[in-house]
């Protein structure tokens, strides 16, 4: 592989990983619209929208991360940083993956579909 061949593969693979992070492109105002934060709910406000079904993902906020309300790992973190998604759609547009316990097979498919790139037996 040419040097020039090399580099030209390093700037496609990083352009796509950018890409990707669709979080890093979006301004914050909008990204808050959309998920909801546990903090800012009471217990009763929350059981209600559980059941109107309003409510159907918990996400961790510093992680990146969501999952089902039923998860183990999502219920052992803080209530500060929690926060929830109406479907699976609104989670990944706000630059979240798939819980790997909980969602599988979601993340099997999001982990193969954000690997740029194989080198080796070493993934980069």
């Amino acid at each position: 592989m040419t040097a020039i061949s090399f580099n030209l593969l390093l700037y496609t693979m990083i352009f796509r990983f950018q890409a990707s992070r669709t979080s890093l492109f979006q301004p914050i105002a909008s990204l808050l619209n959309n998920m909801i934060l546990h903090s800012q709910l009471s217990d009763s406000e929350l059981r209600s929208k559980i059941r109107k079904q309003e409510i159907r993902l918990g996400g961790n906020k510093n992680l990146k991360i969501y999952g089902l309300l039923k998860c183990t790992s999502g219920k052992r973190m803080k209530k500060e940083n929690r926060v929830f998604f109406a479907d699976e759609s609104e989670a990944l547009q706000n630059g979240y993956r798939p819980c790997g316990h909980c969602m599988r097979e979601s993340y099997k498919q999001w982990k193969s579909q954000h690997l740029c790139w194989k080198v080796e037996g070493n993934f980069m």
